[in-house]
């Protein structure tokens, strides 16, 4: 672009002057917020607003109290009890899913057990058989 166009771009302008209002700003609010006096009010003001802030809190909650309505402390209080029982309740259910699943490979097991175990007894049953079988004609022989 030519100075000439540049001059009467409003936007290109504006972005300059912004620029450097930006840079004097950012530099005055460097020496201003690095000092211990804006510092030591910050913390002052802060602190007087928290003060006021739990003296309000405990004013409502006094009112709450004296209509015989759950206060905001009563409220996050039970909402925190509801967590931790949230949390335990899915521990609990957590711990029931691997009992579940520790049950279902036991039972598994037992059937494969109890199938071995019908086949040794139809082996030992087979063997009973024969070993009648040899008495009988054995004594038959005799």
């Amino acid at each position: 672009m030519n100075d000439k166009t540049d001059e009467n771009d409003l936007v290109a302008m504006s972005t300059r002057i912004y620029g450097e209002w930006e840079k004097g700003m950012t530099r005055a609010w460097e020496q201003v917020l690095d000092t211990p006096d804006f510092a030591r009010a910050s913390g002052l003001g802060l602190t007087a607003w928290a003060r006021w802030r739990g003296a309000w809190q405990d004013q409502v909650d006094a009112a709450m109290h004296d209509l015989h309505l759950p206060a905001l402390r009563d409220i996050q209080r039970i909402g925190s009890m509801q967590a931790q029982l949230d949390e335990r309740s899915l521990a609990m259910e957590d711990r029931l899913l691997a009992m579940e699943d520790r049950l279902v490979a036991m039972e598994d097991q037992l059937t494969s057990v109890a199938g071995q175990l019908g086949a040794l007894c139809r082996l030992a049953e087979g063997e009973r058989r024969a070993r009648s079988a040899r008495l009988v004609r054995q004594e038959g022989a005799s």
